[in-house]
């Protein structure tokens, strides 16, 4: 470091750090924390709420595609962000236990990305701190939103995520770290275009699903959660591009992941009635409503985003007690 740096530095460790509330926590509370009309529906999302794509002409995320398809009968709000899954998801919910209001009806969606080693254990997804903060405000007196800090990823625990053993079908890899040298690597061919495309849609989805999920129990608690505040909940699973993991790893992809599927379907049939519902659109949508074709995420284009507002709007006015 230079001299010139050195001083940028020292100046920079001097000056006040900025602090922001944490955003998520705010707006559940702006929503539900007053006795001002709020939101009767409250949507959940990740990155596939967020997202539009660089081509798209209707730059709406999806839950503006979906408040459109309530409009002129319920009010909506999104409450989403890159990689949340299940576990934050019920920190966030038990928010409403203190709140003088709640809303009528939660969506919350299924990833099944988020159950693989993939999401599952990457470090900058996991959100700890963002769970104990919620805990504590649920606890505390002052009812302050908590200021949330920049989460610390070290190199460490990227290497600890990198040596994990994993256990896949269809593949010789046997470690994350295997896969990820893979994916940031650059194909020079067509047929390691291919072979690069099998190894991610294999590592996104085809790990065999435990009952005994961590994230799955979360769901669990999740339901029971919303049975004891008597909100409806509608569950569904998010589609994939189940097209392009059959044309890359072939017709096992799609019996592979309907066995992981049933798992979560299985996990929650005994809660199933008038006021928790669940579908599976994790097959719903074609390769051409992705952001491309070769999509290995989730990610949605317009018509992708239009057709699945369509679908989850369709569910709740068919199967919720609000329809």
């Amino acid at each position: 470091m230079n001299l010139v740096d050195s001083i940028f530095q020292r100046i920079k460790s001097m000056l006040p750090r900025r602090v922001h509330p944490y955003v998520e926590l705010q707006r559940l509370v702006q929503w539900y924390g007053s006795e001002m009309p709020t939101p009767k529906i409250l949507l959940l999302g990740d990155s596939v709420a967020e997202r539009v794509s660089k081509s798209d002409t209707d730059k709406r995320n999806l839950g503006r595609f979906i408040e459109k398809e309530f409009e002129g009968k319920y009010k909506l709000a999104c409450l989403s962000h890159s990689a949340y899954h299940t576990k934050i998801y019920y920190s966030l919910l038990e928010v409403l236990k203190i709140t003088p209001q709640k809303p009528d009806l939660v969506i919350f969606p299924i990833n099944m990305r988020s159950f693989s080693p993939q999401w599952d254990f990457e470090p900058s997804w996991q959100f700890e701190q963002e769970i104990s903060l919620i805990g504590d405000y649920v606890l505390s007196l002052s009812k302050t939103i908590p200021i949330l800090d920049k989460p610390v990823i070290t190199s460490e625990l990227y290497e600890v995520f990198d040596a994990t053993e994993v256990c896949y079908p269809l593949t010789n890899f046997n470690r994350i770290g295997q896969f990820r040298l893979l994916i940031n690597g650059k194909p020079q061919t067509q047929e390691q275009f291919f072979y690069r495309k099998e190894q991610i849609f294999i590592f996104h989805y085809l790990h065999s699903l435990s009952s005994q999920h961590p994230k799955l129990h979360s769901l669990l608690e999740t339901i029971r959660l919303m049975q004891e505040l008597k909100i409806n909940l509608l569950i569904y699973i998010t589609p994939i591009n189940y097209q392009a993991g059959e044309r890359y790893v072939g017709n096992e992809f799609v019996k592979l992941l309907k066995k992981n599927t049933q798992v979560i379907q299985d996990a929650i049939f005994p809660f199933l009635g008038n006021t928790i519902n669940f579908s599976d659109f994790s097959i719903s949508l074609s390769s051409d409503k992705f952001f491309n074709i070769d999509e290995a995420t989730e990610h949605l284009n317009q018509r992708g985003r239009a057709e699945l507002a369509a679908l989850i709007s369709h569910t709740v006015f068919e199967k919720s007690s609000l329809g």
